[in-house]
């Protein structure tokens, strides 16, 4: 597949060459195909957002690295200085993109997640995403396999870049909504709740927060201490009820803020927690299944770079053991609950989203 050059108004069929039209089986739906939204404005580039988040990563990385209580301390005050300018810097570029912030805000806030017009909206997102394509492997029609099983999943994706990664889950779940709505199946359609750092919270306005929360998305707190140990326990166990009810489809980075550390394998940076999330959604669903999402980047002007959506894999917990299935191969991970079944999981499901990143380096141009 190859990505397309960039055209004005470029629409959601516009924006990704598949390699053979004739694999991508959703039907036409012209007025999602062609419809474009006023998010637009959230996806350009803001280079100063990018020269801020830079500098938290540097400071994250510092701190990390370091014991010192003194140089801990300046970091923190130095961090949450940043965080100011970062929150200035939202509320002025929201400011110079008001009209269409207001237009966006009011579109979402007005729309209740249960209803067909909040489904149909998210699918013209795939037209809005400031005339940038994305190489996607969408001919292996994973996610038309998904409509068609109208089963709910977590989309487990690598996180690459703090910024660009917006981008990839909002086109991925816009690129799902199209095909329920293309498919006439909206209600049936797992509304999007897509985990993030509870700084992207903390750093917005309450328009903006406002904005975050009718898109789905939910603040989780890397750090565990005392203060928020029970209110992402509270968010963990919500999402898990929800999730085993089918409502929802879950985006997560199972990297988290150890994404920081470049020069560490994605196994290394896999966070346990993030398995212990995928204990609790077993302990209640019993089963679930996740497509692995491989994402890189390149240096194309007005590209956001490559997505390799992988094989849907499936675990079951049944007789206090996690199975792991994979077409045709099943195998066991151990019982739920112990630290050497963790261990194993944070290693199977590390290879597999790897497996996925590798591929997404090798689509072709």
């Amino acid at each position: 597949m190859h990505t397309k050059p960039v055209e004005p108004n470029i629409s959601f069929e516009k924006r990704i060459k598949l390699s053979n039209k004739n694999q991508f089986d959703f039907p036409k739906k012209s007025e999602l195909l062609n419809a474009t939204t006023p998010i637009d404005f959230f996806f350009e580039d803001n280079s100063v957002e990018k020269v801020l988040s830079d500098f938290k990563t540097q400071l994250n990385l510092k701190r990390a690295s370091t014991k010192n209580p003194i140089i801990h301390s300046l970091i923190h005050y130095v961090y949450q200085v940043n965080n100011f300018f970062r929150t200035l810097s939202s509320a002025g570029y929201l400011l110079l993109n008001s009209g269409n912030y207001n237009k966006t805000l009011k579109t979402f806030g007005s729309l209740k997640p249960e209803s067909i017009a909040y489904i149909d909206e998210w699918a013209k997102i795939g037209n809005s995403c400031h005339n940038k394509t994305v190489n996607i492997n969408l001919e292996d029609r994973i996610l038309e396999n998904l409509v068609r099983q109208r089963q709910n999943y977590i989309f487990m994706m690598n996180h690459s870049d703090i910024i660009k990664d917006k981008y990839i889950y909002a086109l991925l779940n816009s690129f799902l909504n199209y095909g329920y709505s293309a498919n006439n199946l909206q209600k049936e359609c797992p509304r999007p709740q897509i985990i993030v750092s509870k700084n992207v919270f903390k750093i917005a306005g309450e328009s903006l927060r406002n904005l975050y929360r009718s898109l789905g998305l939910i603040p989780i707190d890397p750090k565990i201490h005392k203060d928020t140990a029970l209110e992402n326990l509270s968010t963990v166990k919500g999402l898990a009820d929800r999730f085993n009810e089918g409502k929802i489809n879950l985006f997560i980075f199972p990297e988290g803020i150890n994404s920081i550390f470049k020069n560490k394998t994605l196994k290394d940076k896999f966070q346990l927690k993030s398995v212990k999330l995928i204990e609790s959604l077993l302990n209640k669903s019993e089963k679930i299944h996740i497509i692995p999402v491989g994402i890189s980047y390149d240096k194309v002007p007005n590209s956001i770079g490559n997505v390799n959506l992988g094989s849907p894999i499936t675990l079951k917990y049944g007789e206090k053991s996690i199975q792991y299935t994979s077409g045709n191969n099943i195998s066991e991970i151990g019982i739920l609950g112990k630290k050497d079944t963790r261990l194993r999981l944070q290693t199977l499901l590390s290879d597999i989203l790897q497996e996925n990143v590798e591929k997404s380096k090798n689509l072709p141009d």
